[in-house]
């Protein structure tokens, strides 16, 4: 009885988290702490659990004029507690706003649906632990290797786990960084480009066509007000002339402002041929439901890199080499 009661106690004063983990998967680890994991251990379960549960750090981020704190566990898991009265669906935008941050960083992580996000519990304040299973196949194995309730085939996975291994410290310089990306293009949709990149990494490619041409005319939008409606050597100074060249986009669509934007000189001659490419077989897509080949999928991500490049090469420079390193990635 008094088991039972101690217990129960300690169900009620645990805290819940929402809880998604980082694909691929990953150690993170504290300031200058190397982790080995040996085979035998791994082969036998022997391993030390704990440094999968463990809290290791924690961290900001802001969407949408909201900012949220995130506890970083050893295996890469990302535990929210103020989630509030949040949606799922804006739970999903939360998360993978702070995974694109990452992304744009340089750390290889990709996008998560519903499917990626469970529940788990804060305990004695530097462990989550336990944790609801979830329903794909990424938080089923961080699960099961977290309670050591899984076979040498599924540990395996610790060996990567390993090898890829990053400080928190580098982890927050990534999000840094691809914050720094973020903010140059303002109202920038982080889920679809994510979930772009991320069904390009697994030949989908009609799926990431409809994510990135998305996050393609978003920065055409961008590119047309900050470089060409805000440029003073454009502006004939005619009354209302700004806000219908921004309102109008039945005479000014996007195909018609990536052309203005192409003659004058902002869009390279590669981006429009291969924006002017895609948007044929992306009209037979959502008309005709034809699917996308490889080549327009690809056509469509070189667009999008060079539009983002475009967009964010004067007010962050920096960050140029750690797209670099993502398309390298990518290709």
């Amino acid at each position: 009885l008094c088991t039972s009661a101690r217990r129960l106690e300690m169900m009620e004063n645990e805290k819940i988290f929402h809880i998604t983990y980082l694909y691929p998967i990953r150690l993170i680890t504290r300031k200058n702490e190397e982790i080995e994991i040996p085979l035998e251990q791994i082969n036998d379960c022997s391993y030390n659990h704990g440094i999968l549960c463990r809290v290791v750090g924690e961290i900001k981020n802001s969407f949408k004029n909201q900012e949220l704190t995130y506890l970083i566990c050893g295996d890469g898991a990302l535990a929210l507690s103020d989630a509030g009265s949040m949606s799922s669906n804006d739970l999903i935008l939360h998360y993978n706003d702070l995974l694109c941050k990452l992304l744009l960083g340089g750390l290889l992580v990709e996008s998560i649906s519903q499917k990626d996000i469970t529940t788990g519990s804060l305990r004695d304040d530097n462990m989550i632990w336990p944790v609801n299973f979830g329903h794909s196949y990424n938080s089923h194995v961080h699960a099961v290797l977290r309670m050591k309730l899984t076979n040498s085939f599924e540990a395996i996975h610790l060996l990567n786990a390993v090898s890829s291994a990053i400080s928190v410290e580098e982890f927050i310089k990534c999000l840094e960084k691809g914050t720094q990306i973020i903010k140059a293009v303002d109202r920038l949709s982080t889920y679809y480009l994510i979930a772009g990149i991320t069904e390009m990494r697994y030949g989908n490619w009609s799926s990431a066509l409809s994510n990135l041409w998305i996050i393609a005319e978003q920065i055409t939008d961008y590119l047309w007000v900050n470089r060409f409606l805000d440029d003073p050597s454009r502006d004939p100074e005619i009354p209302a002339r700004r806000q219908t060249l921004i309102n109008d986009n039945r005479t000014y669509s996007a195909s018609v402002k990536q052309e203005i934007l192409y003659q004058i000189g902002i869009l390279t001659e590669d981006a429009y041929s291969n924006l002017y490419t895609v948007r044929k077989a992306r009209n037979k897509l959502v008309h005709e439901g034809q699917l996308i080949s490889e080549e327009i999928a690809r056509r469509l991500y070189s667009a999008v890199e060079a539009l983002l490049k475009i967009a964010i090469a004067n007010e962050t420079p920096d960050v140029l080499p750690e797209m670099e390193k993502l398309i390298i990635t990518l290709r």
